[in-house]
């Protein structure tokens, strides 16, 4: 939101490079530095020696950027879930392949439940929860040109803003994901289980 640095967090082991998150260090040289100067990055379970290899030849960025992109290491859950909440929005980006097409990440769903709006490419069952510029921002692909967009739009939304998607990403994970919604359901289930016996 304007007026602050922007947040973006990503919480998870990069091992196996499952989420494209060198994608979004290489992101960082196609933002308008002026924008830039109003964005960080933060990476909680992420390490910087498994980020630098998988960024290969152009492991140069974090040093580049060492002042933008924070690491903080391993934490325990409940600190973890703290630290995201105080985060403007967190960042999945994954590429159109077999195991992203069957549902969608759990840190996907665990982002909105705490109400934190989520910047990502859309892949598998995620188009129904979230929607550009409602409980996120969506990226076109997991390209870093694509997400240097993504990025430069999320500097540059207001703060009253911010707070609707904030509020919306709420509601979105309440109406879907909370286990209330779907007790009845569950219940009759159960019901109808037990009468075949």
């Amino acid at each position: 939101p304007v007026g602050k640095p922007v947040r973006i967090a990503y919480a998870g082991d990069i091992i196996g490079r499952k989420d494209y998150v060198d994608n979004a260090i290489r992101a960082l040289p196609h933002i308008d530095k002026d924008l830039l100067d109003s964005l960080e990055i933060h990476l909680f379970g992420a390490k910087r020696e498994q980020l630098r290899q998988q960024l290969g030849q152009d492991a140069a960025l974090l040093q580049e950027y060492a002042h933008k992109v924070i690491f903080h290491g391993f934490m325990p859950q409940e600190q973890l879930r703290k630290a995201l909440a105080t985060m403007d929005y967190t960042m999945l980006f994954r590429p159109d392949l077999p195991y992203t097409r069957a549902g969608f990440a759990n840190k996907f769903a665990e982002s909105l439940a705490m109400g934190v709006p989520v910047i990502a490419n859309i892949t598998g069952d995620m188009a129904g929860y979230l929607r550009d510029g409602q409980e996120g921002i969506i990226a076109k692909s997991e390209r870093p040109q694509d997400i240097a967009l993504s990025f430069t739009r999320a500097i540059s939304v207001a703060v009253q803003e911010h707070e609707n998607m904030r509020k919306r990403a709420y509601e979105m994970a309440r109406k879907s994901f909370w286990i209330e919604n779907y007790k009845d359901d569950i219940e009759a289930f159960l019901c109808l289980l037990e009468d075949r016996r």
